[in-house]
């Protein structure tokens, strides 16, 4: 016969007692069985736990455990190999063909066997020279196995400690143990520091050193909290007031439009402004206007008789002055009054909105701080009131002048229901 490349016979998992395959040629007595269990423990069977049939052969045959051992090993998985005995029986001239054949095919299965160990073996990397023949073996009694720092040679050590072999210095605190309490004590000294803990309901636990813990009061409520993902959902536990919407500018445009407004999650509405200018340049008065959208956009309202405001003015003069203005008719809200800088300041202030959701007319109130000239030597305060002359919802605002375009910078926050 020819005897081919080996090929390992698979991994079986014991249930009852068989047949299980062998695929490669086997003589009597050659096959070797191990079973390793759930745990990892290798246990190697007897010849009497197990039958090949064949005893011998030359393709393939199957092996049989007797019922104990079936029993025993149940769930475990089973390794079937091979170890043939190396012999040569050729007798030379007075032998025929077919002991030579024989004796080769026995040398051949041989060497598979060998180079399967191999397999198995703990190598050395190539062009590793160092010597690696261990100790004898009275030096190795009770020892425990390492490797020199230096020539990387096998060594017995009595114990491990600092400065014995290379490791961190987390690793070598861990060495310092004499016993097991002590090794347990340095491995896990939170452990350790949680077990002298007396658990309780509304408890938590934090951190007051190195190797020390301490219970801390945590409330049902702020349980409630510390599951948020992030700040949005913290502040819908919280039932924060106000929430900050989005932030909106403009530069140089026609106008600048403010949504996000949401009757399901807001009652009111303030937007904050900042450094509201005119384009440099722009000759003629000029104000501050609002329209409003039912629509979350364009278009926004601007009949000639969408809205009543009125606002009034006080200078910062040594002598003030007050002025005021409105109209019970118009096709916008004029938040400020006629002057209006390009450069500086500009105008900042709040603007509040009134339950823009409900079926009813939309009122807002305003409350600007607005330099008068160009130079941005001096100052008005404009506070006003205006309404949306309609009933329905409000969903966005337009903020533009009367008179060039607008640049400026401003929030929408909502207040929760």
């Amino acid at each position: 016969m020819t005897t081919e490349a080996f090929t390992p016979s698979p991994v079986h998992v014991i249930s009852g007692v068989g047949p299980y395959a062998v695929s490669h040629p086997y003589r009597q007595d050659t096959l070797k069985l191990a079973v390793i269990d759930g745990d990892g423990v290798r246990t190697e069977l007897l010849p009497a736990d197990f039958t090949a049939a064949p005893t011998e052969t030359e393709t393939t045959g199957t092996v049989t455990l007797t019922a104990a051992a079936a029993t025993t090993h149940d769930g475990s998985s089973l390794y079937i190999t091979r170890e043939t005995v190396p012999e040569q029986g050729f007798d030379g001239q007075t032998s025929r063909e077919t002991g030579l054949e024989a004796q080769l095919d026995w040398i051949t299965q041989g060497a598979q066997d060998l180079a399967e160990k191999f397999k198995r073996a703990a190598l050395f990397p190539d062009g590793d020279t160092a010597s690696h023949i261990l100790p004898p073996l009275a030096d190795r009694l009770g020892k425990i196995a390492a490797y020199d720092a230096t020539t990387g040679k096998p060594i017995a050590v009595d114990e491990l400690t600092p400065g014995t072999l290379t490791a961190t210095a987390y690793a070598q605190t861990l060495l310092l143990a004499t016993d097991a309490p002590s090794f347990a004590a340095l491995l896990q000294a939170n452990l350790a520091a949680l077990a002298g803990l007396s658990i309780l309901a509304d408890k938590g636990i934090h951190g007051t050193g190195a190797g020390a813990l301490a219970l801390h009061d945590q409330t049902a409520f702020a349980r409630t909290l510390l599951d948020d993902a992030n700040a949005a959902a913290a502040r819908e536990t919280l039932a924060v007031p106000m929430e900050r919407i989005g932030t909106f500018s403009a530069s140089a445009a026609a106008s600048l439009a403010i949504t996000g407004f949401d009757a399901t999650k807001y009652n009111d509405y303030e937007v904050r402004l900042r450094r509201v200018l005119r384009a440099e340049g722009v000759s003629g008065t000029t104000s501050l206007l609002l329209r409003t959208s039912a629509t979350g956009g364009a278009p926004f309202d601007s009949g000639v008789s969408d809205y009543n405001w009125a606002t009034m003015a006080v200078n910062s003069t040594t002598s003030p002055t007050v002025s005021a203005a409105g109209d019970d008719a118009d096709g916008q809200i004029i938040l400020s009054v006629a002057g209006m800088p390009g450069t500086g300041p500009g105008i900042s202030g709040s603007i509040e909105i009134f339950e823009p959701g409900a079926a009813e007319w939309t009122q807002m109130t305003w409350d600007l701080a607005q330099n008068r000239d160009e130079l941005a030597t001096g100052l008005r305060r404009v506070s006003g009131a205006g309404s949306r002359m309609a009933a329905g919802a409000v969903t966005a605002v337009q903020l533009l002048l009367s008179n060039g375009s607008i640049t400026c910078e401003a929030e929408l926050w909502g207040r929760r229901i």
